[in-house]
């Protein structure tokens, strides 16, 4: 067994790759290579999620109305409306804050 030289966890002698940190570990003096960079997460354009928080905005206005109707089918679609557009607006609104952090 051998220590990683960048996270220090023990490896295998014979381990070309460390499981721990995904640093390559080769047998040759020097010739370490840096562990993998982490990839940055892109949610998106910031504009989107302005967009998506006012179609969430209109859904749920729209969803209100339909469910004050009298007819049942109309206050189920009014229920459903009302459910997606409070998605649809937390994402948005989680998007935009994520985007001008």
């Amino acid at each position: 067994m051998k220590k990683c030289p960048f996270c220090a966890e023990e490896i295998q002698d014979d381990a070309v790759k460390c499981r721990f940190c995904g640093s390559d570990i080769t047998n040759g003096p020097g010739a370490h290579a840096a562990p993998a960079a982490s990839k940055q997460v892109d949610i998106g354009n910031p504009r989107y999620g302005k967009k998506k928080i006012l179609i969430g905005v209109i859904m749920l206005l729209v969803g209100i109305a339909f469910a004050s109707a009298s007819s049942n089918g109309a206050k189920t679609l009014g229920g459903f409306l009302i459910f997606v557009g409070l998605i649809v607006l937390i994402y948005g609104k989680i998007q935009h804050w994520y985007n001008n952090k």
